[in-house]
């Protein structure tokens, strides 16, 4: 298990700063590795947000905002056939 996730695949698409400081991310990687058997894929089933938040900076409460993509592993003998790209 990741605690700190490699972080060079995230795009910052937006900051806020008002009452919350909220980051927007997304991924860039074109792939993504199924967490049961380890094939890549590169085909997105679907993207939802995922909201995380975090200690305060500087008095304000701080939010993480990711967009996550779902992909389809192509690994037919595979037992999980859906996969979220950040598993955090």
């Amino acid at each position: 298990m990741t605690i700190i996730p490699d972080l060079a695949d995230l795009f910052l698409q937006q900051v806020d700063v008002a009452e919350t400081v909220t980051l927007t991310l997304r991924s860039t990687a074109r792939t993504a590795s199924c967490p049961v058997c380890g094939a890549a894929s590169t085909r997105v089933h679907s993207r939802y947000l995922r909201t995380l938040r975090d200690l305060p900076t500087s008095g304000r409460p701080v939010r993480l905002v990711l967009e996550v993509r779902r992909f389809v592993c192509g690994e037919r003998t595979g037992v999980r056939k859906i996969f979220a790209d950040l598993q955090w």
